[in-house]
């Protein structure tokens, strides 16, 4: 009967550790930080990076190859309009150092690249987005600008007109006429502008936060941005917006379909990486479990991609990539196993000692208790009534392996984890 019941504990610890892992790690190659991702099909994806990276997979990101950019800018935005033609952007972009922008271009599925702008003045390129071979937009901190020839000829849609005009981030196009830019503009709550006429002209929406990082739209009406600590959500096309705040600073939203839309940043309290989902249209979001080691956890998660409903790819700092192929799901109720708090645990993997962080929110006194178990679900360790801030878990005679801890309060399980002694 022990026997029984033992194995019946390792499949529930081993099935809750699977389904607990809802994104797992793909092996990049770099320790750069990873800007901006993009896929042309199931397995034909793109990701750039600083330093001039530019890594392509033809696989689904098993494997990730270092193309030449020849530059070595940081590049922060990707887009391709076949498996052939695609366009990168980069240069410096914040506001304290001026180094210019440059947008390359390939013909050939990325083998060689060619620069076909400069920008030399001051502001880097931040964000591009094409809506066929010929006709794209690319955004410059300051301005918008537009081509109909593929890069040859460019226009400004959008200009540079201090203090008025925006410090932008993002660009998205819904069809050829309709498209979204967002940023910044002081204390200024108008920080997205619209155009419904190709670029043409540009106005002003009125969004009910001054900063905007990021910006997506499933169609015409249903839309959403994200920036410090909030994510919104607009169904008539930016006219009105519902605001969701949250303890993250949002880089990247996407969305696919009318109710599912993913979202990544870092958690404000502790730069931590993070991904939330909605499956509600922006009313609610939960975030998703990562599975990242103890030198990426630190980490900003600065761009996503969907090529399915199911498959997501994620890209941030520090060489990160990370890929989903069950859309976020746990396979047991999310909303019941969900805890705000994050445990943060280092070092994580482990040969002499770990320590492991107790929730802020459980801190103050609380009595709880701790369990670590192996493979066989047999506890290996536990401790009782803990009062303090921190656990040190020492290795003592425990073989190298995987293992499986809970904390609890009174009989309730408020956090899980796994631990890795080498």
């Amino acid at each position: 009967m022990l026997r029984i019941t033992a194995y019946l504990f390792f499949l529930i610890i081993f099935n809750l550790n699977q389904g607990y892992t809802q994104w797992l790690p793909l092996n990049s190659g770099t320790n750069k930080n990873l800007n901006d991702v993009f896929f042309v099909n199931d397995d034909l994806g793109y990701v750039v990076g600083d330093s001039g990276i530019i890594l392509k997979t033809v696989d689904g990101g098993i494997v990730w190859n270092i193309l030449s950019s020849g530059t070595f800018l940081n590049l922060n935005g990707v887009h391709f309009v076949n498996a052939d033609t695609g366009f990168v952007v980069g240069g410096r972009t914040d506001k304290l150092f001026f180094l210019g922008g440059i947008v390359l271009k390939t013909i050939d599925g990325g083998n060689n690249w060619i620069s076909i702008l400069a920008d030399t003045s001051e502001y880097g390129f931040p964000d591009v987005h094409f809506l066929n071979g010929d006709t794209g937009f690319v955004i410059s901190n300051v301005y918008i600008i537009k081509t109909i020839d593929g890069g040859l000829n460019w226009d400004t849609t959008y200009g540079y007109a201090f203090p008025t005009s925006l410090w932008l981030y993002s660009i998205y196009c819904i069809s050829d006429q309709v498209g979204f830019a967002a940023g910044e503009r002081g204390m200024s709550t108008e920080s997205i502008v619209k155009t419904t006429n190709s670029g043409n002209n540009w106005f002003d929406l009125n969004f009910p936060k001054y900063k905007v990082f990021t910006t997506y739209f499933w169609d015409q009406s249903i839309g959403y941005a994200g920036g410090e600590t909030y994510i919104a959500n607009t169904t008539d096309g930016g006219n009105s917006w519902a605001v969701n705040n949250l303890p993250y600073f949002i880089y990247s939203v996407f969305a696919v379909n009318s109710n599912i839309a993913f979202a990544s940043g870092i958690r404000s309290a502790n730069d931590s990486a993070i991904i939330v989902k909605t499956t509600d249209g922006g009313v609610n979001w939960l975030p998703q479990n990562i599975l990242v080691d103890s030198n990426t956890i630190i980490a900003k998660v600065l761009s996503l991609y969907f090529t399915k409903i199911d498959t997501g790819y994620a890209v941030g700092t520090n060489g990160l990539i990370l890929k989903t192929t069950n859309g976020g799901e746990t396979g047991f109720d999310e909303k019941s196993f969900y805890s705000e708090y994050f445990i943060n645990t280092y070092p994580n993997p482990f040969s002499t000692f770990t320590t492991i962080e107790i929730p802020e929110g459980y801190k103050n006194g609380k009595k709880l208790s701790f369990g670590l178990y192996n493979l066989m679900g047999r506890e290996v360790k536990r401790i009782e009534e803990i009062t303090s801030d921190k656990i040190k878990i020492n290795r003592d005679n425990l073989s190298p392996g995987l293992y499986f801890y809970k904390l609890e309060e009174r009989d309730q399980i408020i956090a899980t984890g796994k631990v890795v002694i080498q």
